[in-house]
């Protein structure tokens, strides 16, 4: 049996006996000495780097992002790491090939999730690590303002124009929405998928309504995870 297909079935076991697991052991903890975001991904354009969107790092192989950042897009590149100086921590990686959700709309957002295959595979360090994918058939949003696989509720407010998190890319699509779970990992929740013109609602799409989508493709199999309703 292939390693993919161990972790699989592993996983089925642990869903049987409602344990949470995540999609990489290693996610989540970090050296706030050296990076407080270290599975932060800026997705560029492969010839002059230009920064398209944000995503995660969720494994060695995969980055997680929206639909939206993937399609109708040129050729592009993955930058981890301090992206942001030119120092020795940080690294382009070429995308193998991009994977939009296969019922993604552009007109609705519905199903606004991508990732985005890294080649060859990711050597983590202080820099440089997923973020933690949950894989829990029983955490579900509550209180949502939208659809289960949309979900609003973090609104805009203006502030002053020297605050850097007004604007991209501190907000930009593909950023995550992460909470810490009781050991103090960082999961993520959500992906910044847009901002409602009318409310200025940050609307995100809801990463545990595609479990069984993410353990499918960022693990290479073909193994199908049924979560129970």
């Amino acid at each position: 049996m292939t390693s993919p297909r161990c972790i699989a079935f592993c996983t089925l076991l642990l869903f049987q006996n409602g344990l949470s697991i995540f999609l990489d052991q290693n996610c989540g903890l970090i050296d706030s000495s050296k990076s407080r975001t270290p599975w932060l991904a800026n997705i560029l354009t492969e010839v002059e780097h230009k920064f398209i969107c944000s995503g995660t790092l969720i494994n060695r192989r995969y980055v997680l992002t929206t639909a939206t950042c993937l399609q109708n897009r040129p050729a592009i590149t993955v930058c981890l790491g301090k992206c942001d100086s030119f120092s020795d921590d940080v690294l382009y990686k070429n995308a193998r090939y991009r994977i939009p959700h296969e019922s993604y709309s552009s007109s609705n957002h519905q199903n606004d999730i991508g990732l985005i295959n890294l080649q060859p595979n990711v050597e983590y360090n202080a820099y440089i690590k997923p973020i933690c994918i949950r894989i829990d058939p029983q955490q579900k949003w509550s209180n949502s303002h939208m659809n289960g696989s949309l979900w609003s509720g973090i609104r805009y407010k203006p502030k002053h124009k020297s605050s850097i998190c007004s604007e991209p890319p501190c907000k930009a699509i593909g950023k995550p929405l992460s909470i810490p779970d009781a050991s103090n990992r960082s999961v993520q929740h959500g992906i910044l998928s847009f901002q409602d013109s009318k409310t200025n609602a940050y609307v995100y799409t809801n990463v545990f309504e595609f479990i069984e989508w993410l353990v499918e493709k960022a693990l290479d199999i073909d193994i199908i995870v049924s979560l129970p309703a």
